[in-house]
């Protein structure tokens, strides 16, 4: 696999802040540029690089000098047989970093995958992510579903809470 010159890439490492901080930047920047209002804290991502189905050792984070500029994320869901990988890059970086990141994931599954059959790799992408979109193209993966992230405020409904399990 081959990275765009002058970039760093190496292993996300959940405790090291400076990482986080990082990954958290590229996410909301990504989200920002492709969803409009970012959803990802830094809560939600530290569950996902150390939650049950995390491949911890297979996140990736890509600096380019001091400023980071992609993140890979790796999960293995053994109910389902999928590893899943989710791609963010720096809105405006080069679509090769893009690519080289998709090259990533991918190698980091097939790694993972049992030898048996019956198990898939997948990844997400949001349909205005173009360079997103055209590097799974070009390594095989096929859109299989489109979702509507839909939400309702709950602003002015008063609610009462449920009393705790004894």
């Amino acid at each position: 696999m081959s990275w765009p010159d002058g970039l760093i890439v190496r292993q996300l490492v959940a405790t090291d802040d400076s990482d986080v901080e990082g990954a958290l930047h590229v996410m909301v920047e990504h989200e920002r540029e492709f969803c409009f209002e970012p959803d990802v804290t830094r809560t939600i991502l530290i569950a996902q690089l150390t939650g049950p189905a995390a491949l911890a050792d297979r996140h990736l984070i890509v600096t380019r000098g001091d400023d980071y500029v992609g993140v890979l994320i790796v999960e293995l869901d053994l109910a389902k047989r999928d590893v899943f990988f989710d791609v963010y890059a720096l809105p405006g970086e080069d679509h090769e970093t893009t690519r080289a990141l998709v090259e990533a994931g991918l190698a980091a599954a097939a790694d993972v995958i049992p030898s048996e059959p019956g198990w898939t790799i997948s990844s997400g992408c949001v349909k205005e992510d173009i360079a997103l979109s055209r590097a799974l193209d070009a390594v095989g993966f096929e859109h299989t579903r489109t979702y509507a992230r839909m939400v309702r405020s709950l602003a002015g409904v008063s609610a009462t809470m449920p009393p705790a399990p004894p």
